[in-house]
């Protein structure tokens, strides 16, 4: 299935992204273009703050997220005891960032 990007924003606005899930090969290659290679990801603290980023790495005791904010963009190591959970997000809401 060969999704054009105009599509997938017009979903994630007006249907809401979290109504079905997209996945990365759904899409256009213009499209893909404007998505990241790596997983992105919210991660959910025990003490109710949210990070999105991209998962870069994983291990029993932590998870690195490449996190931008604005022009900056940093990594961060989080420590698996101070996470409640880690959710894949779905491409559209990537995309409809981009755009």
């Amino acid at each position: 299935m060969r999704v054009f990007w105009p599509t997938i924003l017009f979903l994630a606005v007006f249907t809401g992204a979290s109504a079905f899930a997209v996945q990365r090969s759904d899409l256009s290659p213009e499209a893909r273009k404007l998505l990241p290679e790596k997983d992105a990801v919210m991660v959910l603290f025990k003490n109710g703050k949210t990070v999105d980023g991209i998962q870069v790495a994983q291990s029993d005791q932590s998870i690195t997220v490449r996190v931008t904010d604005g022009t900056i963009t940093s990594t961060k190591v989080f420590g698996r005891s101070e996470i409640k959970e880690v959710k894949a997000l779905d491409v559209a809401t990537s995309l409809a960032r981009e755009l």
